[in-house]
């Protein structure tokens, strides 16, 4: 057995940081390293045929990166063993000095969070839905007397409403949606910064020796920063207004107690951002006043002066922030917030829900689960150390206040998760979850620090040492972390952010604009069933109903609101379809979702224009006239089966052309019952060269149509549908086919799961 003392022994601070500077070097170079393919005798087709690159390639690199480092500590020992503790003595002491790991971190941590959120400010704007919520509640602040009383907001003011009308405000009307969307990223960097500030906040309650303190925030913000996106999201524009006010309760429980001035004026500004915060973001403020209650009922635990300072203070600071709101909005601005905060409140779970995906051990299960697994860990560390308190609350609390505090703000997170369960809502909700596990990993280290003796210098030193050269490692290889990448972006920034709209706008939206624009400019206000924000931007017009995207408004109270404001207001040419995504969220078309509006727009409007994807209907100035004469040719491809369930997702196919005319007709409807009410539409465009092959006539070529019925909507029993061909220049509908005769069950009584073997 070799002697633990003997001198022989390598030193293992030098073996690593030998091996972690080789990397540093060699990374930048070996990542340029290239052999082409040449020409390839095998004959096979693939990536390194494509792309040109030899597979010895990454031979190359892997061979350097493992031989060279050896061969440098080798090569050191032999000119002089004595050299490398001298070197590495200086390294740890340059390296492990606060003067470098802080601003180096920060550097970081700075490069890494421009290079999260600093997209292209010039980029095309393919997500008309999201990015419309930045955008198209503008022309309602705008133009409308009672913009508060008169829009329904996605997430609230501050989000939708206040970086676009920045914007607007700052003269930037032919720029609007780049500075827009600087302002946008300024939200989201600030909540990421934000979460930064909690974390310090957190691991400074731990109470480590000063020192040590930093070098564990340091740590612990990188680790944050690495699982970002592995295990959780940062919450970034929803969070701005949230993750202050978190930061700042958070602080006031460190230091209200020792710091009388903080103590005071920290409560004033909790309390007075609560109200604030609901003009921010509904949901966000929402959960931020359910931890204020939770903190405040944990308070009792607490000393007395602590406790009554932040009671007297938030409690002064909500009641000083309600006198201002009812003084800038009013009393009517006022019960408009509260009466959309209700409206969330009970229906918003039903409008977007998804369920949890079923518990396994897979990386995506982990996304929903993980949290959860988190939250139950620390009931039960919880409920033991409860036990060993022989139950005396008072002190419980007083040594666990912040994971109770952390804990309870978890929970109330995982809201996000369980109304809609997507991975950017899961990771977002298991944000703060991560938080709490990072708090008692570091309550862990501490302990286990204080537990131990006595550290050896060179188990410090190699500590220190082997956190600042990860660093330099990331400066040379990570390019989440990467200054350079960072700075690229800052640089281009100012001519980003003139670039016109027109150069981001998709070119058949501009298109539609362009064509509709000189009639809309006529109406009063203008709206689509598509739930994109963006249009009402691009229209420059606000919308009809104060529920502007369709999607929020599923639930049958709201739909009566809009159809009522859509009579009220009666605009000449609305939206109905287009092929963006947003048409079936979910899978769920808005035949379906929102049928009263639907429907009310099929009965009061006809087909107009198709430009491009976007079907563009105008208001009717008499009732169709249904006829089943033989003015058009048709063929049902499929029919469904007799008996069909609601909720079944089936669609019917065909063809049809109008000879007389010889063109395809300009729309398919679909009734059901003996009145012929009509529930769905399609314009005929889908290709169908056999029927213009058949024909002999070019002009069949997209003869063909698909309708997904909306199998909802059908009472249930015995019912008809019945397909028409719609003529635009004598305004019928022209039966194509027979009759379809249904009996249509009740919604199945097991989950949508199940029932796969029902869904064609």
């Amino acid at each position: 057995m070799s002697d633990p003392k003997d001198n022989s022994t390598p030193n293992v601070a030098a073996v690593f940081c030998i091996a972690l500077i080789c990397w540093l070097v060699l990374v930048p170079v070996v990542n340029q390293i290239y052999l082409p393919l040449g020409e390839n005798a095998t004959g096979a087709i693939s990536v390194a045929t494509l792309e040109n690159t030899s597979p010895y390639t990454d031979y190359l690199k892997y061979f350097i990166l493992l031989f060279v480092p050896p061969l440098v500590g080798a090569i050191a020992l032999v000119i002089n063993p004595k050299w490398v503790d001298g070197f590495f003595g200086v390294l740890q002491k340059a390296i492990a000095h606060p003067f470098f790991l802080i601003p180096v971190t920060a550097l970081l941590i700075l490069s890494w969070t421009i290079n999260k959120h600093l997209f292209g400010l010039q980029a095309p704007l393919l997500d008309s839905f999201h990015e419309g919520e930045f955008l198209g509640f503008l022309p309602n602040f705008t133009a409308l007397e009672n913009p508060f009383a008169n829009t329904v907001f996605v997430h609230g003011f501050g989000l939708n409403v206040f970086p676009s009308l920045l914007a607007h405000t700052l003269g930037y009307s032919n720029t609007l949606i780049a500075k827009t969307r600087l302002f946008v990223i300024g939200l989201r960097i600030v909540s990421t910064l934000g979460w930064f500030w909690v974390l310090w906040e957190i691991t400074q309650c731990v109470r480590f020796k000063k020192q040590s303190n930093l070098l564990f925030f340091l740590g612990v913000s990188l680790l944050f920063a690495f699982l970002e996106g592995i295990f959780f999201y940062v919450d970034e524009t929803r969070s701005s207004f949230f993750v202050i006010q978190f930061a700042l309760m958070l602080r006031f429980f460190r230091v209200g107690d020792y710091k009388p001035i903080q103590g005071k004026v920290l409560p004033i500004i909790v309390g007075f951002s609560i109200p604030l915060s609901f003009l921010y973001v509904y949901d966000r403020a929402i959960y931020f006043l359910g931890i204020y209650l939770s903190a405040v009922v944990l308070s009792f635990g607490l000393e007395k002066r602590v406790r009554k300072r932040w009671l007297a203070g938030s409690v002064l600071g909500i009641g000083t922030a309600l006198i201002l709101l009812a003084i800038l909005l009013g009393f009517q601005g006022l019960g408009a917030i509260g009466w959309q905060i209700l409206y969330w409140g009970k229906y918003g779970r039903y409008i977007s829900f998804r369920p949890l995906p079923p518990l396994e051990m897979t990386f995506d299960s982990q996304w929903f689960w993980m949290s959860m697994l988190i939250q139950t860990s620390v009931l039960v560390y919880l409920a033991i150390a409860l036990k060993k308190t022989q139950f005396h609350l008072r002190s419980f609390i007083q040594k666990h206040f912040l994971t109770l505090l952390l804990l309870s703000a978890a929970c109330i997170y995982m809201r996000s998760a369980l109304d809609r369960s997507d991975i950017g809502h899961a990771g977002h909700s298991a944000l703060v979850s991560f938080l709490l596990l990072f708090y008692l990993s570091l309550r862990g280290v501490r302990k286990y620090l204080d537990d131990t003796v006595q550290i050896p210098n060179e188990t410090r030193g190699f500590i220190r040492l082997s956190f600042g050269v990860i660093m330099l490692v990331l400066l040379a290889s990570e390019p989440n972390f990467a200054p350079e990448k960072a700075w690229e972006k800052v640089a281009v920034t100012s001519q980003a952010i003139a670039t016109a709209d027109e150069k981001i706008v998709q070119p058949d939206y501009l298109e539609a604009v362009n064509a509709l624009q000189p009639e809309i400019d006529k109406q009063s206000c203008f709206y689509t069933l598509t739930s994109e924000g963006l249009w009402y931007s691009l229209f420059d017009k606000p919308s009809c109903s104060k529920f502007s995207y369709t999607y929020y408004s599923k639930p049958t109270s709201a739909q009566k609101i809009v159809v009522r404001e859509l009579k009220q207001t009666q605009p000449d040419i609305i939206l109905l379809t287009n092929n963006m995504w947003s048409n079936t969220i979910d899978g769920i078309p808005t035949s379906d979702s929102v049928s009263q509006i639907y429907q009310y727009i099929l009965q009061e409007y006809q087909p107009y224009r198709l430009v491009q994807s976007h079907w563009f209907w105008k208001r009717r100035d008499r009732d169709y006239r249904l006829a089943t004469s033989n003015t058009i040719q048709g063929v049902l491809d499929n029919i469904p089966e007799t008996e069909i369930w609601k909720g079944q997702t089936i669609a019917i196919s065909g063809w049809a052309i109008l000879p007389q005319q010889n063109k395809p007709p300009d729309a398919v409807f679909l009734s059901y019952g003996s009145d012929n009410k009509l529930i769905a539409v399609d314009p005929v465009n889908t290709p169908r060269p056999d029927v213009a092959l058949a024909l002999s006539n070019p002009n069949y070529t997209n003869s063909g149509w698909k309708l997904r019925i909306p199998t909802t909507v059908l009472p249930s029993g015995k019912t008809v549908l019945k397909v028409w061909g719609y003529d635009a220049q004598s305004q019928e509908l022209i039966q194509i086919g027979d009759e379809i005769s249904l009996n249509v069950l009740p919604y199945p009584s097991v989950p949508q799961r199940s029932r796969n073997k029902w869904i064609r």
